[in-house]
């Protein structure tokens, strides 16, 4: 079997669309940065939809540098490609963030990446696109956010073709399988 080309994905298994509708509410004319945008799909289709045009994303990991310029990388000119934590994060009214904590503490050397990413943004809206938070990962968004909503979102990405495994290899991220129910969690920063 072939993999089926998505119009939009270049990381099919990175980042499943379906949050978008769940979370449109919350983005619509909204700047919006995402914090490890990986190839900048989730960016892309919220711009095609008409949501904003205020977009930004953060990636250093060079698979997903590598793998935009392959693929000519032209319509992806909204990445920032450096470490966010050696730059001033844009400023933006919404945050799309996804924190692993073991990739952070291994690729940044960050031990307390909650605290690293959390204390450099501004007051905006956060959607927590953490894939299977931990409790701790929620006890420490909690301690630093508002809780404006949690939202439970079916996917199901084996239709693009990937459910072989010498196809899914490439694309294969651990703790992300192919269908299932994912999360999306809502906060709010602000100054009190």
């Amino acid at each position: 079997m072939k993999i089926k080309p998505h119009p939009i994905q270049k990381w099919p298994e990175r980042i499943p669309l379906d949050v978008i509708k769940c979370i449109s509410h919350h983005l619509k004319d909204k700047s919006i940065c995402d914090i490890g945008c990986g190839a900048g799909d989730l960016l892309y289709e919220i711009r095609k939809l008409g949501l904003s045009d205020k977009i930004t994303g953060i990636e250093f990991k060079y698979k997903f540098i590598q793998m935009i310029e392959e693929m000519g990388g032209t319509d992806r000119d909204y990445i920032i490609r450096n470490d966010f934590t050696k730059i001033p994060i844009p400023k933006a009214e919404v945050y799309l963030i996804w924190i692993d904590e073991s990739d952070f503490s291994n690729t940044h050397n960050c031990n307390n990446c909650h605290d690293v990413i959390l204390d450099k943004l501004p007051n905006s809206i956060i959607v927590d696109l953490t894939n299977s938070p931990s409790k701790s990962h929620l006890k420490k968004m909690e301690e630093k956010l508002y809780l404006v909503e949690k939202i439970d979102y079916d996917y199901n990405e084996e239709k693009y073709g990937l459910s072989e495994p010498e196809l899914l290899e490439p694309y294969k991220i651990e703790n992300y399988p192919l269908k299932g129910t994912r999360k999306a969690i809502i906060y709010e920063k602000r100054s009190d």
